[in-house]
């Protein structure tokens, strides 16, 4: 585990409840969606998916529970997350998909906002020189269109790597010779939709070596979402990802 040691087990070895502590007084009703109701159903469920990615798997999951145990002085739940966090390390490799929703790109970005933000102490451009040489060697060209699964998700990476703090250029993994790739992709393919993107501008700025470097990152609002009321009832109607899921609506709640 690359951020704090951790020690592997179960749940009932670190002695952490799955049942939040609440009020007798208050009876929640089952048609009733709330942070306390979707807790003890993210911690007997993350650490049973497989899918490590952020937006759809145990990373979104990683960033809502530090989120939480920040926000309710909860620590009890510190060493579940650093359990599913160290899962997220041990699978995925060479052969992980390097998009935003479900592969490296998202990972990558779930890690340095837990380091931007101080719930663990690290160097990023240690932690994560592994993700970004895979990303750095995949073809960028192949991508599609999007920011969930293209091209977008991509820069929107980058990006937040090359800015995260102040060093040389030519000192991470995303080169100008990198970024002018990418700006050449962005002209030639998809011009039309990333014209007058924030992302587009960024990138210019990057490789113009007008870097606003950033103390920082917030969770983007592409991230919250609702639940539909007709799927209240049943919880695992709902996918418990970031992404149309739970995780999404919760972090909506824990940060409006």
């Amino acid at each position: 585990m690359p951020f704090r040691k951790t020690h592997g087990g179960t749940l009932q070895q670190y002695n952490i409840s799955i049942t939040p502590k609440r009020n007798k007084t208050v009876m929640m009703k089952r048609s009733e969606l709330s942070l306390e109701r979707l807790l003890p159903h993210f911690l007997m469920n993350y650490n049973l998916i497989d899918d490590v990615s952020l937006m759809h798997g145990k990373m979104g999951g990683v960033i809502f529970l530090n989120i939480y145990i920040r926000k309710s002085g909860l620590n009890v739940y510190r060493d579940y997350t650093d359990l599913l966090l160290d899962d997220i390390y041990k699978q995925i490799s060479t052969t992980t998909p390097i998009d935003f929703a479900n592969g490296l790109c998202g990972i990558g970005w779930g890690i340095e906002y837990l380091i931007k933000n101080q719930f663990y102490k690290g160097c990023t451009d240690d932690l994560l020189s592994g993700i970004d040489d895979v990303i750095v060697q995949a073809p960028p060209e192949t991508l599609d269109h999007t920011f969930m699964t293209g091209i977008g998700g991509l820069l929107f990476y980058v990006i937040s790597r090359v800015k995260s703090f102040k060093r040389p250029f030519n000192q991470t993994s995303f080169n100008l010779d990198y970024m002018m790739k990418l700006q050449e992709i962005i002209k030639n393919k998809y011009s039309d939709i990333y014209q007058d993107s924030i992302l587009t501008k960024d990138l210019d700025d990057i490789i113009n070596q007008k870097i606003n470097y950033t103390d920082s990152l917030c969770i983007p609002p592409f991230f919250f979402n609702d639940i539909p009321p007709s799927c209240v009832d049943n919880l695992y109607s709902v996918p418990i990802g970031v992404y149309q899921g739970l995780t999404g609506w919760a972090l909506k709640r824990i940060l409006s």
